[in-house]
């Protein structure tokens, strides 16, 4: 139901990985990997972005990831996946400053979280016994970004 209030901020961040070697991983995994990653931020950031330009304001925070910057080895789309997040997030904020509407990119590195369990990464070097940020670290830099203009 419609509050008839303008959507003032949007938090995109969904994601996930599949540990392993390219290989070796299933192609349908991979490809749902990418639906997750990059389409379903490009689904609702066209959404929010469009109700924010229209009420000229808003706050759209996009997750990517540290891996977006190096290659990911064994996590091999993963990492493409949040690099295009990324640039995706900066090319929107050049286009919606205009707008009034700012747009933020989180690059969190390892966090603990379940995100290594569910790819399957418990025996890596960013397995249950590694050395992570705190979600709650992570929680708190994202909501207190200050978005670029």
């Amino acid at each position: 139901m419609s509050t008839g209030l303008p959507l003032a901020a949007a938090a995109l961040n969904a994601g996930r990985s599949i540990g392993g070697a390219f290989l070796d991983t299933d192609l349908d995994d991979e490809l749902s990997l990418v639906s997750l990653n990059v389409t379903s931020v490009v689904h609702l950031a066209t959404y929010a972005a469009r109700q924010m330009a229209t009420h000229h304001t808003g706050k759209i925070l996009i997750t990517s990831s540290l891996s977006a910057t190096l290659p990911t080895p064994y996590e091999t789309v993963y990492g493409p996946s949040r690099a295009f997040t990324r640039m995706f997030a900066l090319g929107l904020r050049e286009e919606l400053k205009e707008h009034g509407v700012t747009v933020t990119t989180l690059m969190p590195g390892a966090t603990d979280s379940d995100f290594h369990t569910s790819a399957g990464m418990d025996d890596t070097a960013f397995g249950t016994g590694a050395k992570k940020n705190s979600r709650k670290e992570v929680a708190r830099h994202a909501t207190k970004a200050k978005p670029r203009p």
